[in-house]
């Protein structure tokens, strides 16, 4: 996959001072594996969004749910550390990153001692960063962390280790509708059908609860565009001022047919603005 996860490049983020903006930055599925800088494209859009104040940048990393080679993860790591100084050494706008988005961790915490090392890895180095993460340890304070297992961890360490956790990564049908029978979803056979929009989240204490994120894709095709703004307010509302998650991704397009995170959603610029509104509203920002 060949993207920078959540574009925001044509997004006017000068519009919304007050919406925190978290830009996932991902040449190849990772770094690419150069001990060098990306492409031409990444060396000027970086530094551009660098440039925000209330934009976060983040390094993709793939770990295969922790079957992955440790050291390869933390190779990519260690690439997108040195992005700073080598883009610094070729007078190229700096393009430090302020930390990494661990993907495809496993939810039920078997992998647990391997994601507390890559994120130990990750807090021990000093990113050139202007947002960084607090989570794991006092000694290690710097760089922004990242898990994504796509579902609700079933292990409480991975709020420890992590800055943000992203507790839901499907179609927007899954989250309406969950199907119950599948495992990572039987969470919710627990709660009750009386759970708002039945989003699988764990029970929060009021210091995990901004740590949530939640990426929803697939966002009622075929219908119209009323109705899609119509049922993305109502996700808003829901998601931010009732569940008070801390970090929302919302797209219409179809993950079937193409890369939802390398691809613009007919509603985005709706969406930015729900979310800035709701935002300004609980004086919660993202």
């Amino acid at each position: 996959m060949r993207s920078a996860r959540f574009c925001f490049a044509n997004s006017r983020i000068e519009c919304y001072p007050n919406v925190n903006f978290i830009v996932v930055i991902n040449p190849n599925s990772g770094p690419d594996g150069r001990p060098d800088l990306p492409d031409a494209q990444y060396q000027r859009a970086v530094p551009y969004l660098q440039g925000y104040p209330n934009v976060t940048l983040v390094g993709y990393v793939k770990t295969l749910y922790g079957k992955r080679m440790l050291e390869d993860s933390q190779n990519d790591v260690n690439i997108y550390w040195h992005w700073d100084e080598l883009s610094r050494s070729k007078n190229i706008g700096a393009m430090g990153l302020d930390g990494i988005f661990v993907d495809e961790v496993d939810c039920e915490g078997e992998n647990l001692e391997y994601f507390e090392a890559l994120c130990q890895h990750i807090k021990a180095k000093t990113w050139s960063s202007g947002n960084p993460g607090t989570s794991y340890s006092l000694l290690f304070d710097k760089g922004y962390v990242i898990l994504n297992p796509g579902c609700a961890p079933t292990h409480p360490g991975y709020y420890r280790l992590a800055d943000l956790v992203i507790v839901f990564e499907h179609h927007h049908q899954s989250l309406v509708s969950p199907p119950l029978d599948s495992p990572e979803f039987q969470y919710l056979s627990k709660v009750g059908q009386n759970h708002g929009l039945k989003l699988m989240l764990p029970q929060p204490s009021r210091a995990t609860m901004p740590k949530f994120g939640v990426m929803i894709h697939n966002l009622l095709p075929g219908q119209t565009r009323e109705a899609k703004l119509t049922e993305m307010h109502m996700l808003v509302h829901d998601l931010v001022q009732v569940k008070r998650v801390g970090t929302l991704f919302i797209t219409d397009v179809q993950i079937e047919d193409a890369d939802v995170y390398a691809n613009w959603s007919s509603v985005w610029q709706e969406f930015i603005g729900m979310v800035a509104e709701a935002t300004k509203l609980n004086s919660f920002l993202y």
